[in-house]
């Protein structure tokens, strides 16, 4: 992935290696002070990783499970991730290890 800093000319602000089975990404998100990104595979097992962007360091990555991720949003007060797709929401509590949690629509 590449990110402008700045006007001008695109150079590389910081780059991201995912691994392997990653087709794409299908969402991206920031956490509320900028220093984490969150992104969603659309590998087999649309995984969910959180990455520290500066250094391109991974800090989580877990399956995020069976169905297509669409859209990822943080909190913009707590430390919690929302995923939201094909027949499903879930939020990712990061005060707990990234602990995921299955939202129930209705």
């Amino acid at each position: 992935w590449w990110m402008r800093a700045r006007a001008g000319p695109m150079r590389p602000v910081s780059e991201f290696r995912s691994g392997r089975n990653t087709r794409g990404v299908t969402a991206l998100a920031f956490n509320q002070d900028g220093t984490s990104l969150a992104s969603c595979g659309l590998d087999n097992d649309h995984t969910v990783r959180i990455w520290d962007w500066r250094s391109g360091t991974k800090k989580f990555e877990q399956a995020g499970g069976p169905d297509k991720i669409l859209d990822a949003c943080f909190s913009p007060t707590e430390d919690t991730l929302l995923t939201v797709g094909i027949k499903h929401i879930y939020f990712w509590l990061g005060a707990k290890g990234w602990d995921k949690k299955k939202g129930i629509f209705g």
